[in-house]
């Protein structure tokens, strides 16, 4: 009867302890998980592009990192407007900034139009198809 009466006392005592490091750990977990920061565009797509460019089968890449696009052949192309229906990107090189390089996606097409603005030097217009995948 002894035992039975200790282990019922030892009980009382650290349950009321678990029960706390319980609700302890829920809350920190519960928070944890309401406060991941979401981004805001959770889009993570790549464009694969080709094009002709002197009489050569070109390609294009970029992939959306966050409110950037990403190329690993150029670097990093700004977002200036998206909507349901395109993406419009900019990039400059840096930091002689001679040439100002537009880039349209077109979401329902798949299809792409770029060109590098430079007064009295434009850059021809290139354009192809697309492969999108997320």
């Amino acid at each position: 009867m002894k035992k039975r009466t200790a282990l019922v006392f030892h009980s009382q005592k650290v349950l009321p302890f678990c029960r706390t490091i319980l609700k302890v750990t829920g809350t920190f977990f519960t928070t944890l998980i309401l406060t991941i920061p979401f981004p805001q565009n959770a889009k993570a797509e790549t464009w694969s592009c080709k094009y002709q460019f002197a009489g050569k089968t070109e390609k294009f890449i970029t992939y959306r990192q966050g409110k950037i696009f990403n190329s690993p052949d150029t670097g990093i192309y700004q977002i200036i407007d998206e909507n349901n229906r395109k993406i419009h990107l900019y990039y400059s090189y840096m930091p002689d900034m001679e040439n100002y390089y537009a880039v349209s996606y077109d979401k329902d097409k798949k299809i792409f139009s770029m060109v590098a603005l430079s007064p009295g030097n434009d850059s021809e217009i290139i354009s192809g198809p697309c492969k999108v995948s997320d």
